[in-house]
């Protein structure tokens, strides 16, 4: 009976365990990040893709993951998805910060899943980059100014209202059972 010995020569199997050591010492390098800078996180494995495995643990329970996690780790916490860091913020005056008086700095968003959500989707203004980014920012700016926000008050609120009462109205005939999926 052949061995694995006898299939490869010494040397390859050498060069095979020198690999495997490079990238172990590569992956154990880029999952210090966190660390790096005092973010709370769950300790990345290979088995769980760095921390984003244990998202999907229990599909029917995915976002209920994140209240978790934001309950065990406070407002700013890490995931790890393979060897590449996220920093998840629920914490409104840090988004604010981030989202409204930094966002040029924070103008590039993640390139990963683009070629999945399409080439519409991938124009928006969450997913373009750089001069292209700032064309359309600076484009769209003025609509979202107070004067124009608060005009739009009376049409968001009147549709909210209708809203309530269809949902309320579809409860009353369904014995306050409500299918957000019918």
């Amino acid at each position: 009976m052949l061995s694995p010995l006898h299939l490869m020569a010494f040397e390859t199997w050498i060069l095979l365990a020198t690999f495997l050591i490079l990238a172990w010492f590569y992956v154990h390098h880029k999952w210090q990040f966190l660390n790096k800078f005092n973010i709370p996180h769950h300790p990345p494995s290979i088995r769980n893709l760095g921390t984003i495995g244990n998202m999907f643990d229990n599909p029917k329970q995915f976002f209920l993951k994140d209240l978790e996690m934001k309950r065990k780790f406070g407002t700013v916490y890490g995931t790890y998805t393979g060897w590449s860091p996220r920093i998840v913020i629920s914490d409104p005056d840090i988004l604010k910060q981030i989202m409204i008086k930094e966002f040029n700095i924070f103008h590039d968003r993640q390139k990963i899943l683009m070629k999945i959500m399409g080439k519409v989707l991938n124009n928006g203004l969450t997913h373009i980059s750089r001069d292209k980014w700032r064309r359309v920012r600076h484009t769209i700016s003025p609509l979202f100014s107070n004067v124009k926000l608060r005009s739009m008050m009376r049409g968001l609120d009147a549709c909210a209202d209708a809203m309530v009462d269809n949902l309320r109205t579809s409860c009353n005939e369904n014995d306050g059972v409500f299918d957000s999926k019918g």
